[in-house]
């Protein structure tokens, strides 16, 4: 879906909705599923994501939000990463979750407090910050000291996958013609935890005929 062209359904001034349908066997997943995204600009610096999508048929649906954020500076080495999590879920050679739920502690995973992202490099994990989804709560904090920038994550959703970005590599200048190399921006994408499909003790992302997803996610930004 992250490579389709979707359809522009609304804009305003603050606002834009995005839809797309993928059709009953499409990437090999049952039922056609009708998504929807808002993306709005809140006062004081919010940047709301609201995504839904139903479904004809039970399948599996787990959207996230790939956007790579840089508070300042070339890269991200000098940001410091929070996560409200104390496991994380280890992986295999191909990034996909063993089905361990391991605790961060001792580890270098561990974000419980502000710790440099560069600690960790490099690490491409979801991390296991609620069992199900639930409210608006914050799942993580990032913060670059000498931009003085802060942006917290809030969400409905249980995981939260976090990328450092070690692997980009994209021949393209991005704003203010910064290069776009390893370490360029953070990828923090609130999701249910992945590959719960196989796995059964995990919060499962099965949508149902009759029912829809809906994820809530914000970006809160502040500076001082």
């Amino acid at each position: 879906m992250g490579k389709r062209v979707w359809r522009l359904d609304s804009i305003t001034s603050e606002s834009v909705t995005l839809s797309i349908t993928l059709e009953d066997g499409e990437m090999g997943y049952p039922g056609k599923l009708d998504a929807k995204v808002t993306y709005t600009l809140l006062p004081s610096g919010v940047f709301d994501i609201q995504m839904t999508a139903t479904t004809d048929a039970p399948t599996l649906c787990n959207l996230a939000h790939h956007s790579y954020f840089n508070l300042g500076g070339d890269t991200i080495s000098e940001h410091l990463l929070q996560v409200e999590a104390d496991h994380y879920l280890p992986v295999d050679e191909e990034l996909i979750p063993t089905g361990e739920i391991a605790t961060v502690a001792g580890t270098r995973f561990d974000f419980r407090h502000p710790t440099s992202v560069s600690a960790a490099r490099m690490v491409d994990h979801n991390y296991c910050c609620y069992a199900e989804r639930g409210d608006l709560r914050r799942l993580a904090r990032l913060f670059n000291p000498s931009s003085g920038v802060t942006m917290d994550v809030v969400s409905t959703e249980p995981g939260l996958q976090v990328y450092d970005g070690a692997k980009i590599d994209i021949d393209l200048k991005g704003l203010m013609g910064k290069g776009m190399r390893a370490h360029a921006g953070i990828a923090l994408e609130p999701q249910i935890w992945p590959d719960a499909n196989h796995h059964p003790s995990f919060f499962q992302a099965v949508l149902n005929p009759g029912e829809t997803y809906h994820q809530h996610t914000q970006y809160r930004f502040s500076k001082g």
